[in-house]
């Protein structure tokens, strides 16, 4: 009995641990996104720029 209470609390952390690591890697991919969407904005802004003048 005590043996499956221990397995159990064991699964939760782990569970917890995979939590943890799946939200970081979305917010890393989500920054990255916005990260692409910046530089390739700024860069047509300034294509922009260049080509006005």
């Amino acid at each position: 009995m005590d043996y499956k209470k221990r397995s159990l609390e064991r699964k939760k952390k782990n569970k917890t641990i995979d939590t943890i690591q799946n939200v970081f890697i979305y917010a890393t991919a989500i920054a990255a996104g916005f990260a692409l969407w910046g530089w390739i904005i700024a860069g047509m802004w300034l294509l922009y720029i260049v080509m006005g003048r």
